[in-house]
C-alpha cells in the first residue's frame, strides 16, 4: 500500500491499516538528532518518498518535463486543472538544504513551467508555493492563479474528484507548449 503523504498515512493509522508508524514530524528525517531519547528511524524514513517511486516509474506520473536533475508533474489533488509539482531528482526534505546548483534549475523549470501555464490556461498569473509539509521532497507548487483565493491549498481538488481526461489534456497541452514528449523528455 503506498501513502502519498503524512496525512493519508496518519488516516491509514487510525483506521489500523498500518501500525507503528509514527506520523508527528518529531525528529523525521533527522539523522542528527541529539534529543534526550535515543534516535529511532521511523517507517518513514525507511520509506522513499512517493515522488521518488514517481520519478523512478514506481508509481505513475503525469510528466511534462524531466531531466538528470529536475522533472515537473501534475499533482494528484490539484487546486485547478494544470497544478504542476517541480521537483528535484535527488531526494531533499526542506528547501533550503537543496545545493544551489540544483536550486537555480528548480526555479529555471518553475518559471518556464508558469510562463507555460499563463499562456496555456490563459490566466493573469502563475502561482508559486513551496509548503512541504505533506511529502519530505522538496517541491514547488506551481498552478494557474487568476485571484488570491486560487492559493487556498483547503479547496484543493481530491484525487477521486479530478477528471482524469483533463488532467490527461492539461498535461498533453503543457507538454506541448514546453516541447516535450509523453515522458516529458526535450523532443
Amino acid at each position: 500500500m503506498e501513502f502519498c503523504n503524512r496525512r493519508v498515512l496518519g488516516q491509514a493509522e487510525r483506521k489500523g491499516v498500518l501500525t507503528g508508524a509514527r506520523t508527528d514530524n518529531k525528529n523525521v528525517h533527522d539523522p542528527n538528532h541529539t534529543g534526550g531519547t535515543a534516535y529511532k528511524p521511523t517507517i518513514l524514513e525507511n520509506m522513499s518518498s512517493v515522488f521518488t517511486k514517481i520519478i523512478a516509474g514506481d508509481l505513475p506520473g503525469r510528466f511534462v518535463y524531466r531531466d538528470e536533475d529536475v522533472v515537473a508533474f501534475l499533482t494528484i489533488e490539484p487546486l485547478a486543472y494544470g497544478h504542476v509539482l517541480v521537483v528535484p531528482v535527488a531526494e531533499v526534505d526542506k528547501w533550503t538544504d537543496v545545493d544551489p546548483t540544483t536550486w537555480a534549475k528548480l526555479n529555471e523549470l518553475a518559471q518556464r513551467v508558469g510562463k507555460a501555464i499563463t499562456e496555456v490556461f490563459a490566466v493573469p498569473r502563475a502561482g508559486y508555493v513551496i509548503a512541504g509539509f505533506d511529502v519530505p521532497h522538496t517541491h514547488i507548487h506551481v498552478f494557474p492563479a487568476a485571484k488570491m483565493s486560487d492559493y487556498d491549498f483547503s479547496q484543493a481538488m481530491s484525487m477521486d474528484a479530478t477528471d482524469p481526461a483533463q488532467m490527461d489534456a492539461a498535461a498533453e497541452k503543457l507538454r506541448q507548449t514546453l516541447g516535450t514528449d509523453e515522458k516529458g523528455l526535450v523532443k
